[in-house]
């Protein structure tokens, strides 16, 4: 990612919570749900504003899911502290 202007402020959208039913779980609809949000920032959103980073609040039992996407952490997890969510990011320059 390139260096943060002196500002300290990146073009972002952020995203607060995805879900998905429990009946529904395992079956691939967090999946779908967060590709067809890359997919409508990237095709659609990012031309007209560019935003660099996508944002989420991701549930502790979710992070792995984002995680497989590219998300990262905003700030390293403390392994001290457990949390109910983390905020992490996506650099959408890294998508094509």
């Amino acid at each position: 990612m390139k260096k943060i202007k002196k500002d300290g402020y990146v073009p972002a959208i952020r995203i607060s919570y995805i879900g998905v039913e429990r009946e529904y779980l395992g079956k691939g609809w967090g999946f779908y749900c967060i590709r067809a949000m890359i997919n409508t920032i990237r095709k659609k959103i990012r031309m007209y504003i560019g935003v660099r980073v996508l944002m989420a609040d991701a549930l502790a039992g979710a992070v792995s899911n984002y995680q497989r996407w590219g998300f990262r952490f905003i700030k390293p997890p403390d392994p001290q502290q457990k949390r109910e969510k983390y905020s992490m990011f996506l650099n959408l320059s890294k998508i094509p």
